[in-house]
């Protein structure tokens, strides 16, 4: 009877567990067949040659070591409105079957929350596989500017370099609800550019470049002292900034502070990697493993500090939540970073 008994209690388990191990044996093999000798497309939304595109040509052959098959990425630039274009693309236009995916700048994944007229899609409805880096933006001046301080800027004007993304956007998103006086000229094609100009005495200063970017490609100025970082975007201080104030240093009431939070959360999701909505589910798991696993490879993290590229990797759990969160914000808020932002020049 006891034996009896025995039986009929576990067989339905491992009827359940034999069930289990086929059902993955054949997603595993499905997976191989559907990876193997496949080209996958990277839209990258930033130019050739920058930190973005960097990051996007780095990771991505790695990631292909860790899927089924081991496919090959082929990376497309798609820079048009800092990776807005890129988010339209893969939206409404990309394949949703895996074999396409994005890497993005952060600044667009708020554009349907605060630029409705341009992005043409919901950030919540994309398949986040993860983030290589928190991003923390800054904000430099030559050696020589009238201003060397964030306090500074509140009371005297600061000439900056503007090229259409957070080196225009969050200056004038400062100017706005801070008081700031950074007069952003706009037209330029790159912060190369707006180095340059700053070392040709045009420029007084940059409203905003990454640091990975600053100790990527600048940090021969730093160390010669040819530009002073005087502050910082983030809602939590750089460990690379030791001592330089955060522009929420300077908020006085919460007014404030939701404003600035609405557009610095992007800054938290930093540089995102992600598939269409869409996509099969075993593809999209297959996808966030391979990234993870990515994210802790030797040879990758060596190969990332060899580079002085910044490595904070976040799952794409939380870039959900901080997507969700531009969606929950009050509409005066937003009413409010929109009317600043529409009125830039």
């Amino acid at each position: 009877m006891r034996t009896t008994l025995k039986i009929s209690y576990f067989a339905p388990v491992a009827l359940g567990l034999a069930t289990l191990l086929a059902a993955n044996i054949a997603t595993a093999e499905t997976l191989k067949e559907f990876f193997e000798g496949r080209t996958i497309k990277v839209i990258i939304g930033s130019k050739a040659g920058q930190t973005y595109d960097l990051y996007a040509r780095m990771i991505t052959p790695k990631m292909a070591e860790h899927l089924p098959g081991k496919p090959t990425f082929v990376p497309l630039n798609m820079p048009a409105a800092s990776s807005v274009a890129a988010l339209n693309h893969l939206y409404n236009k990309a394949d949703r079957d895996g074999s396409v995916i994005g890497a993005i700048n952060p600044g667009a994944i708020s554009a349907p929350v605060l630029q409705p007229e341009m992005a043409r899609y919901d950030s919540r409805k994309f398949n986040w596989l993860g983030s290589v880096v928190r991003e923390t933006e800054v904000i430099a001046v030559w050696h020589t500017a009238p201003v060397q301080s964030l306090k500074e800027a509140l009371k005297k004007e600061v000439i900056i370099g503007g090229t259409g993304g957070a080196s225009s956007v969050l200056p004038t998103l400062i100017n706005g609800i801070l008081g700031t006086k950074f007069k952003v000229i706009e037209g330029y094609k790159g912060s190369g550019s707006v180095f340059l100009a700053m070392e040709r005495g045009e420029l007084e200063g940059i409203g905003a470049t990454s640091v990975t970017n600053l100790k990527w490609r600048y940090s021969r100025l730093m160390k010669a002292g040819k530009i002073r970082v005087i502050g910082q975007y983030g809602l939590s201080p750089n460990d690379f900034l030791p001592g330089v104030p955060t522009v929420m240093d300077l908020v006085k009431d919460e007014k404030q502070a939701a404003a600035l939070r609405l557009v610095l959360t992007r800054q938290e999701i930093g540089r995102a990697y992600l598939a269409p909505p869409g996509v099969p589910k075993q593809i999209v798991a297959a996808y966030r493993i391979a990234f993870n696993k990515t994210m802790s490879d030797p040879s990758f993290v060596a190969a990332i500090r060899k580079r002085k590229l910044d490595l904070d990797p976040q799952k794409h759990e939380r870039i959900e939540k901080l997507v969700a969160s531009f969606y929950e914000a009050p509409d005066d808020v937003v009413t409010r970073v929109r009317k600043i932002l529409g009125g830039r020049k």
